[in-house]
């Protein structure tokens, strides 16, 4: 590896600020809080381009074009159809959906300056297959949405745009582990939510299909502890890769109580 670590921080740290200054906008940021970035995809999206040979550039504008499109769905997601109350409750609404178009039409800016037009059809055809997956899994019933592919389509829904660009980089090795990483977040996520009795926007909770047989919260300590154990036996022929993965999995686990009580009952 030819960049020290610091000078990789460094630039993680540029981009991420890079983005919160081009959705800075005034208007929004009197009605909405400012979105939260996802670091792992930052970190591990810089990573994969760096492990290719990218130069800064491409890297950064990249990887801002990633973080916009991942930011305008999640807004989108967040949008709910009931009734408002009052009028700041409709400017607002209204104001989420313009936001997200907002952020949309940047991600577009940032790739269109990397001038790769293959590059630019992988970003397209993700959107177009993640919003299938929600639609399928939102819109269509109880029946589609827990059918067997709708739930391998929904496990790999939060690694879908960072996969297809490994694979568009050659780096088909990284997809295993990335898709297993997103989706031990979104278990523990989603498990979080389940005990302290809330459902988060945007999701649905697909791993409540067999809620007849087996109680929730073994349902997701048990699918929690098996995907842990896929993560620990992959081969990662990139050290800083395998590093980060692994330390990242050990954090989300030992933040998530539950996990633990689990462990310790299963001996």
């Amino acid at each position: 590896m030819t960049t020290s670590m610091d000078h990789i921080n460094e630039d993680i740290k540029n981009i991420k600020a890079d983005f919160y200054e081009v959705i800075h906008h005034p208007y929004f940021r009197r009605y909405l809080s400012d979105p939260v970035i996802d670091h792992d995809q930052v970190v591990l999206l810089y990573y994969l381009l760096q492990k290719n040979g990218h130069k800064y550039r491409y890297i950064k504008n990249c990887v801002l074009s990633s973080v916009l499109v991942q930011t305008a769905l999640a807004v989108h997601d967040t949008v709910e159809n009931n009734q408002w109350d009052s009028e700041l409750e409709k400017k607002s609404r209204q104001l989420t959906v313009l936001s997200g178009d907002y952020f949309s039409s940047l991600y577009y800016y940032f790739l269109a300056k990397i001038s790769d037009k293959g590059l630019i059809r992988v970003f397209s055809r993700s959107i177009q297959e993640i919003n299938e997956i929600k639609m399928s899994v939102y819109c269509n019933g109880a029946e589609s949405a827990h059918s067997k592919r709708a739930f391998v389509n929904y496990r790999l829904i939060d690694s879908l745009l960072i996969r297809n660009i490994a694979r568009f980089t050659g780096q088909e090795n990284w997809i295993k582990p990335l898709d297993e990483f997103f989706y031990l977040k979104r278990l523990v996520r989603e498990h979080r939510c389940i005990l302290e009795g809330r459902q988060e926007r945007g999701t649905k909770g697909m791993l409540l299909t067999d809620v007849a047989v087996m109680e929730p919260d073994y349902l997701y300590q048990k699918e929690i502890e098996g995907t842990r154990l896929k993560l620990a036996s992959f081969s990662y022929e990139w050290l800083p890769f395998k590093h980060y993965i692994h330390d990242r999995m050990k954090q989300l686990l030992n933040e998530h109580p539950v996990y633990q009580e689990y462990v310790a009952e299963e001996g």
